[in-house]
């Protein structure tokens, strides 16, 4: 991927606006003010005469950009949003979910499924003193059974599907066994 000022600029826009969004919408408060590099960037629109308007931009776009490469704003494209949310399935961490609704939103419109279950497979499983299963998949996730449901046996490989359930509970279903409770672990 080619970072160039612009385009830090343009994706950073788009991540600020999701996250302002989502800030208004979950937590029922003012979003708070834009990064200053974002609105520097932003505010060059306003400028009529070609030259200011675009020296303008090449000043706010260089700054974006140093902001970016010393870790100040986070830019982040649709697919790390993703995978992000993905790496985050499981965990309850609303103001950090809360800014990929956007993302949500938008997968709704094109018809994907929300990010309510997540597959993959098992990379190793043992059962922990009490009988129940813990449940390393391949993405490194730790989930542990919370349910006495017996699962007969998990192995390296298995499908595993875990789905969301009500109240923050979740599903893990291996193979084409019942569905157990389980929580995230790491």
């Amino acid at each position: 991927m080619v970072r160039t000022g612009w385009w830090a600029a343009v994706a950073a826009s788009g991540l600020m606006a999701a996250g302002e969004a989502a800030w208004a919408q979950g937590a029922g408060q003012t979003p708070p003010e834009r990064a200053a590099a974002l609105k520097a960037l932003t505010d060059c629109r306003a400028l009529t005469e070609p030259d200011r308007r675009l020296a303008c931009y090449d000043a706010a776009a260089a700054r974006l950009d140093a902001a970016e490469r010393a870790g100040d704003v986070v830019v982040l494209d649709r697919d790390q949003v993703r995978t992000a949310r993905r790496e985050a399935f499981g965990f309850s961490i609303p103001s950090f979910t809360n800014l990929f609704d956007r993302d949500e939103r938008q997968r709704a419109a094109e018809g994907e499924e929300a990010a309510d279950r997540l597959a993959s497979t098992v990379a190793s499983a043992s059962r922990g003193g009490d009988g129940r299963w813990i449940v390393t998949l391949a993405d490194r996730q730790v989930w542990r059974q919370t349910d006495s449901k017996g699962l007969v046996r998990v192995r390296p490989g298995d499908p595993v599907e875990i789905r969301r359930g009500t109240l923050g509970s979740f599903f893990m279903r291996v193979g084409s066994q019942p569905g157990v409770r389980a929580e995230r672990v790491r």
